[in-house]
Formats: C-alpha cells, sequence, structure tokens
C-alpha cells in the first residue's frame, strides 16, 4: 500500500493541482498514517478530525464501520472525544465560549467599526419531554426551570412533587454574539412571527400610541444606538402565501378584496389549469405542489417565492387582464418586497437581469424608499379602502379581506428595520450590504443538523441535543445542513483547509 500511494502521488497531484484543497489533505494524511512504523505517533491534520466528529455525530456505527473496513484509516473515537468535550456540555451560557468568540473575532482582524455589527438570532427546536440522567454530573436534564436545586438528583423526589415544575417541551437557543465580552456591536435581532417573539417586541413599547414597535435602546452599548427587531422574511412570504391560499380555497377563510376587486386564489388555479399543465407553458415552474398545498409544502420558501413571482404576475395579465388586477399587483409588491430582503450575492442581479436582487452601496437607493413608502402605504390604502367598502360587514369580515394582522405587522417591523440597518451600515462605511443576512435561514440549517444526527431525529431529548452542541461547535461552517428542509441548503461555503489546532481536552493522568 505504501508503494502504491507512493507511486500514486505525481497522478493525485496532477488531478487536484490545488494544493490548498480536502482531496489532497486526504490523501497526504494516508500515506502520512501508512508511512509511520509506530501508529500511535500519527498526528491527525486539524481539518480531518473536524470532518470526522461530523461523520461520527451523523451515525457513530457507521464510522466504526469506515475505522475498520481496512479501506481507509480514520481517528480513534477516543481522539474525538477529547476534541469534542473541551467545553462542558449542558444548557445556558458558557464562559468559555464568550472567550472563543473574543479569540475567533480577534484572529479576523476586524478593525474597521462597521467589521463590528452583527444580529442575534432566535428560533426553537422541538425537544421529546423527558428526564434524562446526566451520569458525568448527576443531574436530571428536562425540567423548564430548576432555580436553585441544580438538578440534583437527591431532590428528584421534591421536584416531581411540586406541581410548578413541568417537563420541557421546547429549546429557546439565541445565536448570541456577545457585545460586552468580545466588543462587537449587537445592530438587530431576527426572529419567526411565532406569538411569544410579537409579545417580546411589543415589551418594548414606549407609548400608547405607538402602533408599530421595530427598535427599541441597546441598553449594553457602549455609545447610544438601538437593537432592531427584525420579523423573518422568508416566513413572511409563507404566510402571506398562506392567506392568500386561503382567499376563496383551501381553508376558504378569507374572501381578500382591494380597491373593488377580489385577490383570490381561485386565479392562481385557473391559470394553472388553462395555461400550465400542457407542453407550452406559461409558467413553466408552476405545478401540482404549488397549488395544492399539503402542510409540508406549507413550510417550503421556494414554493412561495415561485407562486408570487413577476412571472405569475405577467402570466395572470396577459391571460385575464382587468379581472385579476388585483391579484396581479398583490403578487408584483410580494416579488419585489422578497427580492430586495432576499440579496444573497454581488453577482445573482446581474447573472437574472433582476436589478432587486443587486446588493445595497448607496443610502439612498430607491428600493429602500419604495419599501418604507410604496411597500407599506400599499396595505395602508388596503385597509382604507376595505373600511370605505359600501354593505353591512362586521370587524370579523373585514379583517378576513386583508391579510393577517400577524403578517401585516411583520412586514411593518422588518421593512422599517432592514431600511434603517442597511442606510446606518453604508453610512457607517460598510461597501455592501446583502440583506438576506437579515433572515434565520442559518439557525434553521443549524436545527437540521440537530434533527439528522444520529440518524433521523426529528424531536431529540435535551441530553442528545447537548452532545450534538458540543460537536457542531467543534466542526464548524463544515458542518452540513440536510438537503430536504425548508431552507435552501448552501454549499458554496469557503473550501478552505484551516491549519490552526484544535483546543483539546487535557488527559488527567492516574
Amino acid at each position: 500500500m505504501v508503494n502504491l500511494m507512493t507511486s500514486c502521488e505525481s497522478t493525485v497531484n496532477e488531478q487536484f493541482p490545488d494544493e490548498n484543497c480536502f482531496q489532497r489533505l486526504f490523501w497526504s494524511q494516508q500515506a502520512k498514517f501508512n508511512n509511520l512504523a509506530d501508529k500511535r505517533g500519527m498526528r491527525w491534520h486539524p481539518m480531518l478530525i473536524k470532518w470526522c466528529i461530523y461523520l461520527k455525530s451523523k451515525s457513530t456505527s457507521t464510522y466504526d464501520s469506515l475505522r475498520h473496513s481496512g479501506f481507509i484509516k480514520l481517528p480513534s473515537e477516543r481522539l474525538l472525544y477529547d476534541y469534542t468535550h473541551v467545553i462542558k456540555q449542558g444548557v445556558g451560557f458558557k464562559p468559555e465560549l464568550g472567550d472563543m468568540l473574543a479569540e475567533e473575532m480577534e484572529s479576523k482582524g476586524a478593525t474597521e467599526e462597521w467589521q463590528q455589527y452583527v444580529g442575534l438570532l432566535q428560533d426553537e427546536i422541538k425537544v421529546k419531554s423527558e428526564l434524562v440522567y446526566d451520569k458525568h454530573s448527576g443531574e436530571l436534564i428536562g425540567f423548564i426551570d430548576l432555580d436553585s436545586m441544580s438538578n440534583s438528583l437527591i431532590h428528584m423526589e421534591e421536584c416531581i412533587k411540586e406541581e410548578a415544575k413541568k417537563l420541557a417541551t421546547h429549546i429557546l437557543v439565541v445565536n448570541e454574539l456577545v457585545e460586552i465580552d468580545a466588543g462587537l456591536k449587537v445592530l438587530y435581532i431576527t426572529a419567526d412571527g411565532a406569538s411569544p417573539n410579537r409579545r417580546f417586541i411589543k415589551l418594548h413599547k414606549t407609548d400608547e400610541q405607538q402602533t408599530t414597535v421595530y427598535r427599541a435602546i441597546n441598553r449594553f452599548a457602549a455609545d447610544e444606538r438601538y437593537i432592531y427587531f427584525v420579523s423573518d422574511p422568508p416566513h413572511l412570504i409563507k404566510t402571506a402565501r398562506n392567506c392568500f391560499s386561503n382567499s376563496g380555497s383551501h381553508k376558504n377563510t378569507r374572501k381578500m378584496w382591494c380597491g373593488g376587486k377580489d385577490v383570490s386564489w381561485m386565479h392562481i388555479v385557473d391559470l394553472y389549469k388553462d395555461h400550465c399543465t400542457g407542453v407550452f407553458r406559461l409558467c413553466p415552474k408552476l405545478s401540482r405542489a404549488h397549488i395544492d398545498i399539503t402542510s409540508f409544502g406549507a413550510m417550503k420558501v421556494s414554493l412561495a417565492a415561485q407562486v408570487l413571482s413577476t412571472t405569475v404576475a405577467n402570466a395572470l395579465e396577459m391571460v385575464y387582464g382587468d379581472r385579476t388586477s388585483a391579484t396581479t399587483e398583490f403578487i408584483r409588491h410580494m416579488d419585489k418586497f422578497f427580492d430586495c430582503l432576499n440579496v444573497r450575492n454581488l453577482n445573482e442581479g446581474q447573472q437574472k437581469r433582476k436589478d432587486n436582487l443587486k446588493p445595497f452601496t448607496d443610502p439612498n437607493d430607491p428600493r429602500l424608499d419604495y419599501l418604507t413608502d410604496d411597500f407599506l402605504k400599499y396595505f395602508d390604502d388596503w385597509k382604507q379602502s376595505v373600511e370605505a367598502r359600501p354593505g353591512e360587514y362586521s370587524k370579523t369580515q373585514k379583517n378576513q379581506m386583508q391579510l393577517s394582522y400577524q403578517t401585516l405587522e411583520g412586514f411593518r417591523i422588518t421593512v422599517r428595520s432592514v431600511v434603517e440597518c442597511t442606510r446606518l451600515l453604508l453610512r457607517k462605511g460598510m461597501p455592501f450590504v446583502l440583506t438576506e443576512r437579515f433572515n434565520q435561514d442559518p439557525i434553521e440549517q443549524h436545527f437540521g443538523i440537530h434533527r439528522t444526527s444520529g440518524g433521523c431525529n426529528n424531536n431529540p431529548t435535551v441530553n442528545q441535543f447537548n452532545h450534538a452542541m458540543v460537536k457542531i461547535r467543534t466542526v464548524g461552517q463544515h458542518a452540513i445542513a440536510p438537503v430536504r428542509g425548508n431552507t435552501k441548503r448552501r454549499l458554496n461555503y469557503p473550501h478552505v483547509i484551516d491549519n490552526n489546532p484544535l483546543p483539546k481536552r487535557p488527559r488527567h493522568s492516574l
């Protein structure tokens, strides 16, 4: 094997000319291991250790099979354990994490003020409601709050008898980038439109006459500045599509009406049946999955964005004309809103020939004025037209003629926050702003990794969640999100080999 690898080295170098690639690294590590007389002296590369930790988190038995198969050589489980247990696992905030974050920011050399602005992403994941005994600490994990009892096993009977102690059903995770310890500037918090998040935002209301709360004073900031609240734009697109789909169809809970005409889902259904099922289709992407929305399809951002697109609006206008003008106008506003808040890279706008997808480089960009003026005014005018509609309609019926109040509130919060944040960053010297960074896709993908750790595990226990957390923290950006999910998986992360050594748990001598 050693002779074979030696003779093939030139071929490998020719096939993979980039010295800083994973294929060359893997080959060199295998050659290095086979050349050692004493295999115990092998010092594995940090990147290969990260890869092995990620593989083992997916399936321990598969990793064992790879190690003992004889095809390749990989680090032992004992070695991986030392790298994944540098920090003690558990709930709550660990002081060591703040130190690690500060070191990472220092290594990136964030010298300019605009490089220090960050955001917090907030979401939750469903966990099994049960108690788990931690054999290492002697703690019972799973209670919502045990106060000063420290989850000790000797207090188990007292905890169970106390009715106020409830078993946890969700884990609330805040990817917190600490402002005080790490010297960062927290600019915004992004969360979905769940009722606890909306109530949290309303807690910052300073005036009884204030209708929309979208920012609050940042009490931890060294200078006087705000922290902004953002309702996740992809969630807003999904809820807007869900309201639209229930207008005259599906649950039939809404009869959306604007300016004298219906905003009806049946217009989309008619378009699909009449012009999207044959050989020549006006909207090639429009499929049965877009029309007959399942519970899983309701969570897919791509299905919502493709229905609320310019292509569909143009087709409706061309085929049905004035009859669907209200629906067409609604779709056009949704499409432009999502494009403006979904700018992902520097080139997509030019490649797709859509100006709304180009990065923001000017604080006076007309798209920002459109969001605060035209877009929000569209919903205000819609509400006024409903209020002035002739006839006897109850308050409930008038509400059903519009989008849900939760969605409308989310639009107002997000637009005002993102516009002010974008202008602030550009005026601070940031060369461009990609508005996709304001959404919570990274934490959605993070939870997707948790659900696929150890096989398919949609509802992990608290202990399993903690185990996966320490492994993901070690692997970092090289932990690949699952293919299936309600967000688009990112595979274009930088394939750069990091030669920095990983922190390792010291082995205590007997």
